[in-house]
């Protein structure tokens, strides 16, 4: 999204992919402290699974401290609870996150895997995570927000920390909505590459990671994005 500093047109969209840019790096040394990199290059590029041998933890737990977390924090959304059990039928697991965003009245709800456990075709009715997170949607608890005007829609995202999915329930209709989806995949691996292999990157790497993250991931994931996506289609 754009706007105006010092008289100059900028692209706001560029904060965010420098905050997330950052928190894949980091992502990628603590991996390597703890494995090779070229056994992230097998997770992500390939099937193989991530397992607790790899990273010396339960990988969801891994995923989500090292990755996701960082990812939503990066993108503009504050962690507001874990596993909020108001949204589930009684008996149900809880997704894994509430979250909040200054930029929209709406509540948020995050179902995060670990690495691989969604599709790479991005697609909205495959993978584990997805079918979770659109249960949570299809849930009966939404009724009690429908008494708060700001509140008309439920919104949903889906990630193993490198592909993300974003639903809308119109708390009214009860309609469900996939609203945006991108991946990080090209972003990791070009980071693993020039942490395994400097001499094979161009020096401006970094900026050339932000770059495409500002244009192909932040414009459907940022808080300020999807809140705006979801008034959009109101």
């Amino acid at each position: 999204m754009g706007g105006f500093q010092n008289g100059l047109i900028t692209n706001t969209d560029q904060y965010p992919a420098q905050r997330l840019s950052s928190a894949i790096e980091r992502f990628v040394s603590e991996f390597g402290d703890r494995n090779s990199l070229g056994r992230l290059v097998d997770v992500v590029d390939t099937s193989t699974q991530l397992t607790r041998g790899i990273v010396e933890q339960r990988p969801e737990t891994f995923t989500e401290k090292h990755l996701v977390v960082p990812g939503l924090k990066a993108l503009g959304y504050s962690i507001h609870r874990e596993r909020p059990g108001e949204y589930t039928a009684t008996g149900r697991s809880e997704p894994d996150f509430s979250i909040e965003t200054p930029h929209a009245q709406n509540p948020y709800i995050v179902e995060a895997k670990r690495i691989g456990n969604l599709p790479q075709s991005v697609l909205p009715d495959d993978g584990e995570g997805s079918e979770q997170l659109q249960s949570y949607l299809e849930e009966g608890f939404s009724a009690k927000y429908r008494t708060d005007l700001d509140r008309r829609h439920l919104v949903g995202i889906a990630t193993d920390g490198i592909y993300w999915l974003v639903f809308k329930k119109d708390l009214e209709t009860g309609a469900i909505d996939r609203i945006g989806g991108a991946s990080t995949e090209s972003a990791v691996l070009e980071t693993v590459k020039a942490h395994r292999h400097p001499e094979e990157v161009s020096e401006q790497w970094r900026v050339d990671v932000r770059r495409r993250l500002e244009v192909e991931f932040v414009p459907e994931l940022s808080a300020e994005n999807v809140a705006a996506a979801v008034e959009e289609i109101e």
